[in-house]
């Protein structure tokens, strides 16, 4: 995964822009991170490099929210914030009640 715990979003966008240019092709993020802008950023800076399509990206909506607030989350918030056209993989954070607030 790519939590940012300790780091500055430049920090997250040099280590993923490292890791791309040295062969990773797998990339973990999550609403929860807070962190999709700075991966976004890390994309945008390899994309003369890697095309999109030798990527595979996958995030995470917080859950349970519901499909269609999961829809629009990853519709207006996650592919802008990631600066992609889509997703490979959209998993849900904590299918559960406990520890999130959903009503927020």
């Amino acid at each position: 995964g790519s939590l940012r715990r300790g780091i500055t979003a430049t920090e997250v966008t040099d280590m993923l822009t490292t890791w791309i240019s040295k062969g990773g092709r797998h990339i973990d993020t999550a609403h929860f991170y807070q962190n999709q802008r700075a991966v976004g950023a890390a994309l945008a800076s390899v994309g003369k490099i890697v095309s999109r399509e030798k990527l595979f990206i996958t995030t995470k909506v917080p859950g349970p929210i519901g499909y269609e607030r999961a829809k629009a989350m990853v519709r207006d918030e996650m592919l802008p914030q990631l600066g992609t056209e889509y997703l490979d993989l959209l998993l849900i954070h904590w299918p559960c009640l406990t520890g999130f607030d959903v009503r927020s």
